[in-house]
Protein backbone atom coordinates (compact mmCIF):
# COMPACT_ATOMS: atom_id res chain seq x y z
CA UNK A 1 0.00 0.00 0.00
CA UNK A 2 2.92 2.45 0.64
CA UNK A 3 4.74 1.70 -2.50
CA UNK A 4 1.36 2.50 -4.18
CA UNK A 5 0.74 5.75 -2.27
CA UNK A 6 4.59 7.00 -3.84
CA UNK A 7 3.74 5.68 -7.19
CA UNK A 8 0.86 8.06 -7.37
CA UNK A 9 2.84 10.73 -5.68
CA UNK A 10 5.65 9.95 -7.99
CA UNK A 11 3.41 10.20 -11.40
CA UNK A 12 1.66 13.01 -10.37
CA UNK A 13 5.18 14.70 -9.68
CA UNK A 14 5.62 13.96 -13.01
CA UNK A 15 2.72 14.87 -15.18
CA UNK A 16 2.90 18.64 -13.35
CA UNK A 17 6.36 18.86 -14.67
CA UNK A 18 5.57 17.49 -18.03
CA UNK A 19 2.56 20.02 -18.18
CA UNK A 20 4.41 23.09 -16.73
CA UNK A 21 7.57 21.65 -19.45
CA UNK A 22 4.90 22.08 -22.18
CA UNK A 23 3.62 25.50 -21.46
CA UNK A 24 7.27 27.24 -21.00
CA UNK A 25 9.87 28.30 -23.45
CA UNK A 26 12.36 25.57 -22.73
CA UNK A 27 14.11 23.91 -25.79
CA UNK A 28 12.82 20.37 -26.21
CA UNK A 29 15.35 18.94 -24.98
CA UNK A 30 16.40 20.81 -22.00
CA UNK A 31 12.09 19.56 -20.50
CA UNK A 32 13.03 15.86 -21.71
CA UNK A 33 16.18 15.68 -19.08
CA UNK A 34 13.60 17.90 -16.48
CA UNK A 35 11.10 15.33 -17.18
CA UNK A 36 13.49 12.42 -17.22
CA UNK A 37 15.22 13.73 -13.86
CA UNK A 38 11.97 14.04 -11.85
CA UNK A 39 11.02 10.29 -13.06
CA UNK A 40 14.21 8.89 -11.62
CA UNK A 41 13.92 10.90 -8.31
CA UNK A 42 10.81 9.08 -8.24
CA UNK A 43 11.80 6.21 -8.67
CA UNK A 44 14.27 6.00 -6.44
CA UNK A 45 12.05 6.57 -3.57
CA UNK A 46 10.19 3.58 -4.10
CA UNK A 47 12.58 1.17 -4.68
CA UNK A 48 15.01 2.48 -1.85
CA UNK A 49 12.87 0.12 0.38
CA UNK A 50 12.19 -2.69 -1.61
CA UNK A 51 16.16 -2.99 -2.24
CA UNK A 52 17.18 -4.12 1.47
CA UNK A 53 14.49 -6.62 1.39
CA UNK A 54 15.56 -8.02 -2.45
CA UNK A 55 19.52 -8.27 -0.80
CA UNK A 56 18.46 -9.50 1.98
CA UNK A 57 16.72 -12.56 -0.16
CA UNK A 58 19.61 -13.00 -1.95
CA UNK A 59 22.01 -12.95 1.07
CA UNK A 60 19.58 -16.45 1.89
CA UNK A 61 20.15 -17.29 -1.58
CA UNK A 62 23.42 -17.38 -2.18
CA UNK A 63 23.69 -19.93 1.26
CA UNK A 64 21.38 -22.48 -0.55
CA UNK A 65 22.47 -22.30 -4.08
CA UNK A 66 23.85 -24.85 -6.15
CA UNK A 67 27.88 -24.16 -7.22
CA UNK A 68 27.14 -23.33 -10.63
CA UNK A 69 24.62 -20.74 -9.51
CA UNK A 70 26.60 -19.16 -6.62
CA UNK A 71 28.70 -16.57 -9.15
CA UNK A 72 24.98 -14.94 -10.70
CA UNK A 73 23.88 -14.51 -7.20
CA UNK A 74 27.36 -13.00 -5.84
CA UNK A 75 27.43 -11.03 -9.01
CA UNK A 76 23.83 -9.46 -8.66
CA UNK A 77 24.77 -8.80 -4.77
CA UNK A 78 27.51 -6.60 -5.62
CA UNK A 79 25.23 -5.02 -8.40
CA UNK A 80 22.50 -3.74 -5.92
CA UNK A 81 25.36 -3.20 -3.34
CA UNK A 82 26.58 -0.65 -5.69
CA UNK A 83 23.58 0.70 -6.85
CA UNK A 84 22.81 1.16 -3.37
CA UNK A 85 25.36 3.11 -2.56
CA UNK A 86 25.52 5.35 -5.26
CA UNK A 87 21.62 6.08 -4.84
CA UNK A 88 21.03 4.75 -8.74
CA UNK A 89 17.84 3.39 -10.13
CA UNK A 90 18.14 -0.39 -10.63
CA UNK A 91 17.39 -2.60 -13.32
CA UNK A 92 14.56 -4.97 -12.48
CA UNK A 93 13.87 -6.88 -15.27
CA UNK A 94 17.46 -8.10 -14.57
CA UNK A 95 16.80 -8.96 -10.78
CA UNK A 96 13.95 -11.63 -12.10
CA UNK A 97 16.80 -13.15 -14.88
CA UNK A 98 18.82 -13.68 -11.90
CA UNK A 99 16.47 -14.76 -9.56
CA UNK A 100 14.75 -17.00 -11.31
CA UNK A 101 18.74 -18.10 -13.13
CA UNK A 102 19.82 -19.36 -9.61
CA UNK A 103 16.11 -20.96 -8.26
CA UNK A 104 17.25 -24.17 -6.85
CA UNK A 105 15.23 -27.30 -8.87
CA UNK A 106 15.84 -29.61 -6.16
CA UNK A 107 15.59 -29.07 -2.54
CA UNK A 108 15.88 -31.53 0.30
CA UNK A 109 14.22 -29.94 3.41
CA UNK A 110 15.90 -31.66 6.53
CA UNK A 111 14.66 -31.85 9.93
CA UNK A 112 17.67 -29.72 11.51
CA UNK A 113 16.84 -26.80 9.67
CA UNK A 114 13.02 -26.74 10.55
CA UNK A 115 12.32 -23.88 12.81
CA UNK A 116 12.75 -24.55 16.28
CA UNK A 117 14.06 -28.12 15.70
CA UNK A 118 15.81 -29.68 18.71
CA UNK A 119 18.44 -32.55 17.88
CA UNK A 120 17.68 -35.57 18.89
CA UNK A 121 20.59 -37.47 18.85
CA UNK A 122 19.38 -39.90 16.01
CA UNK A 123 21.37 -41.12 13.38
CA UNK A 124 19.80 -40.09 10.71
CA UNK A 125 17.97 -37.07 12.85
CA UNK A 126 14.40 -37.16 12.53
CA UNK A 127 11.28 -35.08 13.12
CA UNK A 128 8.20 -36.40 15.43
CA UNK A 129 5.36 -34.95 13.37
CA UNK A 130 3.30 -32.64 14.11
CA UNK A 131 4.20 -29.56 12.33
CA UNK A 132 6.98 -28.32 10.67
CA UNK A 133 8.02 -25.28 8.70
CA UNK A 134 11.29 -24.42 6.98
CA UNK A 135 12.16 -20.86 5.28
CA UNK A 136 12.36 -21.18 1.20
CA UNK A 137 13.90 -18.63 0.03
CA UNK A 138 12.99 -18.68 -3.75
CA UNK A 139 10.83 -21.19 -5.70
CA UNK A 140 10.21 -20.43 -9.45
CA UNK A 141 6.28 -20.77 -10.52
CA UNK A 142 5.94 -24.51 -11.22
CA UNK A 143 4.71 -27.71 -10.71
CA UNK A 144 6.96 -29.62 -8.14
CA UNK A 145 7.05 -33.13 -7.02
CA UNK A 146 6.60 -33.02 -3.17
CA UNK A 147 7.84 -36.70 -1.77
CA UNK A 148 8.72 -37.19 1.78
CA UNK A 149 11.12 -40.26 3.61
CA UNK A 150 9.73 -41.60 6.99
CA UNK A 151 9.45 -43.70 9.73
CA UNK A 152 6.03 -45.11 11.29
CA UNK A 153 6.31 -48.28 12.88
CA UNK A 154 3.13 -48.39 14.91
CA UNK A 155 0.06 -47.47 13.23
CA UNK A 156 -2.88 -46.46 15.00
CA UNK A 157 -4.75 -45.67 11.74
CA UNK A 158 -4.38 -43.32 8.10
CA UNK A 159 -2.43 -40.63 8.45
CA UNK A 160 -2.56 -37.34 5.95
CA UNK A 161 0.36 -35.56 5.04
CA UNK A 162 -0.52 -31.86 4.10
CA UNK A 163 1.93 -29.65 2.64
CA UNK A 164 1.75 -25.65 2.10
CA UNK A 165 3.18 -22.67 0.79
CA UNK A 166 2.65 -19.73 -1.27
CA UNK A 167 -1.49 -20.26 -0.24
CA UNK A 168 -1.04 -23.11 -2.13
CA UNK A 169 -1.80 -26.87 -0.48
CA UNK A 170 -1.31 -30.45 -1.48
CA UNK A 171 -1.86 -33.68 0.87
CA UNK A 172 -1.05 -37.30 0.34
CA UNK A 173 -3.25 -40.13 2.61
CA UNK A 174 -0.99 -43.30 3.84
CA UNK A 175 -3.17 -46.31 4.75
CA UNK A 176 -1.53 -48.12 7.45
CA UNK A 177 0.04 -50.81 4.66
CA UNK A 178 2.13 -47.78 4.16
CA UNK A 179 3.78 -48.22 7.89
CA UNK A 180 7.64 -49.23 8.16
CA UNK A 181 8.57 -52.40 9.54
CA UNK A 182 11.18 -50.46 12.54
CA UNK A 183 11.52 -46.99 14.19
CA UNK A 184 14.92 -46.99 11.93
CA UNK A 185 13.23 -48.21 8.39
CA UNK A 186 12.75 -45.33 6.28
CA UNK A 187 10.01 -45.24 3.54
CA UNK A 188 9.40 -42.53 0.86
CA UNK A 189 5.95 -41.42 -0.37
CA UNK A 190 4.99 -39.18 -2.80
CA UNK A 191 1.83 -36.52 -1.90
CA UNK A 192 -0.01 -34.97 -4.86
CA UNK A 193 1.95 -32.37 -7.11
CA UNK A 194 2.42 -28.65 -5.90
CA UNK A 195 1.69 -26.02 -8.24
CA UNK A 196 3.04 -22.83 -8.03
CA UNK A 197 0.84 -19.99 -9.82
CA UNK A 198 3.74 -17.60 -9.13
CA UNK A 199 6.83 -16.98 -7.99
CA UNK A 200 7.53 -17.83 -4.17
CA UNK A 201 10.31 -15.65 -2.29
CA UNK A 202 11.04 -16.01 1.44
CA UNK A 203 7.96 -17.61 2.66
CA UNK A 204 7.47 -20.33 4.60
CA UNK A 205 6.24 -24.06 3.66
CA UNK A 206 5.07 -25.90 6.44
CA UNK A 207 4.48 -30.23 6.46
CA UNK A 208 1.70 -31.06 9.00
CA UNK A 209 0.53 -35.02 10.29
CA UNK A 210 -3.41 -35.01 10.24
CA UNK A 211 -4.21 -38.33 12.50
CA UNK A 212 -7.52 -39.10 14.27
CA UNK A 213 -5.45 -40.94 16.81
CA UNK A 214 -1.99 -40.06 18.48
CA UNK A 215 0.32 -42.11 16.27
CA UNK A 216 4.50 -41.79 15.97
CA UNK A 217 5.28 -40.91 12.53
CA UNK A 218 8.72 -39.43 11.91
CA UNK A 219 10.59 -37.48 9.01
CA UNK A 220 13.75 -37.87 8.06
CA UNK A 221 13.63 -35.85 4.46
CA UNK A 222 11.05 -33.46 2.57
CA UNK A 223 11.92 -33.86 -0.97
CA UNK A 224 11.05 -30.83 -3.80
CA UNK A 225 11.76 -31.59 -7.64
CA UNK A 226 10.92 -29.09 -9.71
CA UNK A 227 8.81 -31.10 -12.76
CA UNK A 228 9.42 -30.22 -16.45
CA UNK A 229 12.43 -29.02 -18.69
CA UNK A 230 15.22 -27.49 -16.56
Amino acid sequence: MKSTRRLIICLTALSLTFTRAQTSDVPAAARLRDFEATYLQGLRRIQSPMLGDYLAQLRQLEARASINDIPAVRAEIKRVQDRIAAGTVIDLAATTAVTSQAAPKFIDLLPEKSAGYTPTGRVPESLALGKAEWKIPVLQSGAYKISALYTWPVPTGPVTLRVTIGGVGIKGELPVIKATKSESAFRLFALDTLLLPRDVLNETLTIELISKEPSIFRLQKLLIRKLGKE
